[in-house]
């Protein structure tokens, strides 16, 4: 995936997916090779359409107020002309997102109040904030670094929380998917190439892995998150010893 900016839109390129690739991806998940299903797999694995239909969905389906937790989706592009590319590197195919700077400007304060969460959801929230403030390198640090700490785990915890209400997982939880590089701040969760969307046609596979429940693939996205708090803490800590 290549990204290039554009005043202020970043555009993200992506490689065709051919016949071809669809057919190794059903052979690898033993699915017989019917033109049906192929056409299926081409829509289904194509990162491409994965991520254009993550960003479609949040413009459907997310409420106003939660749309800032991911990049402004401006549309995709199709047919990018050979013309249009100096480098020689081409792909035809790209999807429009906004361009965020890595800086404290850029940082999306997430509200303290939120009136449409679930009772189901702010009890995960509970359980996962006890589990955090009893880890016993937490409780050494002072009350300013859990709180800051704890506060990266809250606002990711509700990022994904927004996108699962919509039938929509990640697929690809990273730290550095909720902050851009060089940055230290939380800025945007993003790149969905790895995606799901729920839909009423039974997929092949649902983020990389056998079918399951929603639910289940929600625990599995916090529980990545919580170990992504708990590792940046401890890398945070070797730098300042190390120093």
């Amino acid at each position: 995936m290549i990204f290039i900016r554009v005043l202020r839109l970043i555009v993200h390129q992506f490689p065709c997916y051919s016949e071809q690739d669809a057919k190794i991806q059903l052979h690898r998940i033993g699915a017989p090779l019917t033109p049906d299903l192929i056409n299926d797999a081409m829509n289904e694995f194509d990162r491409f359409y994965r991520e254009a239909r993550a960003y479609s969905h949040i413009d459907l389906y997310c409420s106003a107020r939660e749309r800032i937790y991911f990049p402004q989706f401006h549309g995709v592009i199709t047919d990018i002309p050979k013309s249009r590319f100096t480098s020689g590197y081409y792909h035809e195919r790209a999807i429009v997102v906004e361009a965020i700077k890595p800086d404290l400007r850029s940082r999306r304060v997430l509200s303290e109040l939120v009136n449409n969460q679930s009772e189901s959801f702010l009890t995960i929230l509970r359980t996962l904030s006890e589990r955090f403030f009893t880890t016993p390198g937490v409780i050494t640090l002072s009350p300013f670094e859990q709180q800051w700490y704890h506060s990266l785990l809250k606002d990711r915890l509700r990022r994904l929380d927004a996108l699962h209400r919509i039938g929509l997982t990640h697929g690809d939880i990273h730290d550095f998917h909720f902050r851009l590089p060089n940055d230290i701040y939380d800025t945007v969760l993003y790149d969905f190439s790895e995606s799901y969307t729920f839909s009423m046609k039974q997929p092949f596979r649902v983020c990389g892995g056998r079918l399951r429940p929603l639910s289940m693939i929600s625990e599995g996205e916090r529980e990545r998150v919580f170990l992504h708090i708990l590792n940046r803490y401890e890398r945070s800590r070797h730098i300042t010893y190390c120093r």
